[in-house]
């Protein structure tokens, strides 16, 4: 699945259901799915994702959740904003930006005009791991934000609730 744009801005907003369960997420971009600006210069389109997590259930209300191989937020010259804020559970992992098992969010642009991305995510409230953003690659997998030439800028804050509520996360499982 593709969202992409040259030259008009890509705005999605997203926010979590109310489930008992787990997983109400704000935004889901997985298994290959891609939002994309492949405008360049100055006209390019910028790529803003906003994501806000369930207020029930159990665990992983995420904001904003990239996972799985090939699953991908990208540019070339419009810059990539990223706002999560993690839900509310009564377990863990109420997380405002994670990326995970090959997700990824790249600025490929190598002019002047190269994509900033910038992201700014803040935990929610569960029992623990209430991440700000959290970066987890496995099995070999390329998990990462990466720019060619452009600026990238992480700011994450602990959510709240038991113990290990860090602001920005970084791990190899």
């Amino acid at each position: 699945s593709l969202i992409t744009s040259a030259s008009g801005a890509v705005m999605i907003t997203g926010q979590g259901g109310s489930g008992a369960g787990q997983f109400n997420r704000g935004v889901r971009v997985q298994d290959g799915g891609v939002i994309s600006s492949t405008g360049t210069g100055l006209t390019a389109a910028t790529v803003t994702v906003m994501g806000t997590g369930g207020a029930s259930g159990t665990n992983g209300n995420h904001g904003i959740s990239i996972s799985g191989t090939n699953s991908l937020i990208t540019s070339v010259d419009g810059d990539i904003g990223l706002i999560g804020q993690g839900g509310t559970g009564s377990t863990d992992q109420q997380i405002g930006i994670v990326l995970l098992s090959g997700g990824q969010v790249t600025s490929t642009g190598t002019g002047a005009n190269a994509a900033d991305i910038t992201a700014g995510g803040t935990g929610g409230t569960g029992s623990q791991n209430n991440f700000g953003v959290d970066i987890e690659g496995s099995g070999g997998t390329t998990t990462h934000f990466a720019a060619a030439a452009g600026d990238v800028n992480i700011t994450g804050t602990g959510g709240s609730g038991g113990n290990d509520n860090h602001g920005v996360n970084v791990i190899l499982d």
